[in-house]
């Protein structure tokens, strides 16, 4: 998906500024979102699913989330830019209820989708 029209699908007019550099063969997308939240997880426990997938996999980006309006709403416009629904939406225990759904992305990102609502 091309950078300019990322916006549309993922920030809904985030964007501050777009650059198309042909000499470099690249694109950019600079975004000012207004909250910028970092989850950093680790291991509780040598049993944990998470030293698991730590063992098979490494460390690293494992998905991105976005609060959304309507989950769904985004599914649908996901879905037709080529992503593929991994879990469809549904309460989440973590945040009070709301929904969330996670999709991979044609690039094989894994995205969450988290139903705007209270402050966690």
């Amino acid at each position: 998906m091309p950078c300019q029209d990322s916006c549309a699908v993922w920030g809904r007019g985030g964007m501050d500024r777009y650059s198309k550099i042909p000499t470099r063969r690249w694109e950019s997308l600079f975004s000012a979102p207004i909250t910028l939240t970092h989850k950093i997880v680790e291991p509780a426990a040598d049993d944990s699913p998470i030293s698991k997938f730590l063992q098979n996999r490494g460390g690293g980006l494992h998905h991105c989330c976005y609060e959304v309006e309507n989950p769904k709403e985004q599914i649908s416009a996901m879905r037709r830019e080529g992503a593929l629904l991994a879990k469809p939406p549904k309460p989440a225990v973590a945040f009070s209820g709301r929904l969330i759904a996670w999709l991979l992305t044609s690039e094989k990102l894994l995205v969450e989708l988290l139903e705007k609502g209270a402050e966690i």
